[in-house]
């Protein structure tokens, strides 16, 4: 059966730290009405989707993070010392 977790409306950064098998499970344990902010960039709004299997390739959820963590490695000149990222 497929785990759903939730993932950030708005760098779509997948939290795994809570799973449930349906959205109504999700519910009944506060899901919805506790604060959560996501890990990677503080966003409060997130959907409830399909948990990636072990199996699979880093999805779409995950690039932009590697992406901004490979333009952070390759350019130093210009870029601001204090940028740290994501991953």
């Amino acid at each position: 059966m497929a785990r759903l977790v939730r993932m950030c409306t708005q760098c779509g950064a997948t939290d795994d730290r809570h799973s449930w098998s349906s959205s109504d499970e999700a519910a009944e344990a506060g899901a919805f009405k506790d604060p959560w902010t996501c890990s990677t960039c503080a966003w409060t709004e997130f959907d409830l989707v399909e948990a990636p299997s072990a199996q699979e390739s880093p999805g779409p959820d995950r690039r932009p993070d590697f992406e901004r963590a490979e333009v952070a490695a390759a350019s130093r000149g210009g870029v601001d010392p204090t940028f740290r990222s994501p991953v």
